[in-house]
């Protein structure tokens, strides 16, 4: 007996919601970010086709730690969309060649990294902020921690264009392994914050030390 509609689409979301929960807050996933995707990918697709049976949004996770302070991201921090299909990328390119009038593009590839989305907020030039992703609009205040890793600079060296500026960046711990590493799609284990950031300054331990930033 075929499953109908509405029991794929309930069977796919409780199936995505376990598997994030497995990664962001267990940190032991059990299938490649590939697999994943193309899970929400097949719930796309049915939901459009089937709208009647679509639930609510499933959002894009959340990676808050229990034991920091919540914060709220001045503007939503959202996920990085991708693709395993070159026609995708293609049809990219040329809604950015189209946006752009006619611009010639230009694109850098780099590796991706697995690791925690962080925030930093300066004011002035001088840091004063910095937030895990968490949901997109509240995440962990680890400021307290980044403020000891000497790479993060207490003021920036670039010019403020702003009174206030932002910069988003990809943190992991140097020992975590490297999803380039294998061309096998694998289940890359999600790093707690806790593991790659120093415990918050106290009278006992002042001294910054470096971290894995991407």
């Amino acid at each position: 007996m075929s499953e109908s509609p509405r029991d794929q689409i309930l069977r796919l979301r409780a199936a995505i919601q376990r598997h994030e929960e497995l990664y962001r807050k267990k940190h032991a996933p059990e299938i490649s970010d590939f697999e994943f995707d193309k899970l929400v990918d097949q719930l796309a697709d049915l939901e459009r086709e089937f709208p009647m049976f679509a639930g609510p949004d499933l959002g894009i996770g959340d990676d808050k730690s229990e034991g920091f302070q919540q914060a709220d991201h001045k503007a939503p921090m959202l996920s990085l969309d991708n693709t395993y299909d070159e026609a995708d990328f293609r049809a990219f390119g040329d809604r950015l060649y189209k946006a752009l009038g006619g611009t010639g593009l230009e694109f850098i590839v780099e590796p991706k990294v697995d690791g925690v989305a962080v925030s930093l907020t300066f004011e002035k030039g001088k840091f004063v902020r910095a937030v895990t992703r968490g949901n997109g609009t509240r995440g962990d205040d680890v400021t307290a921690n980044v403020s000891l890793i000497r790479e993060i600079p207490a003021r920036s060296r670039a010019r403020p264009t702003s009174s206030r500026s932002a910069a988003r960046s990809t943190w992991r711990s140097p020992s975590s392994s490297d999803s380039t590493s294998s061309a096998k799609p694998k289940a890359n284990p999600s790093t707690p914050i806790r593991a790659i950031l120093p415990p918050a300054r106290s009278s006992s331990s002042t001294a910054r030390r470096p971290a894995a930033v991407a």
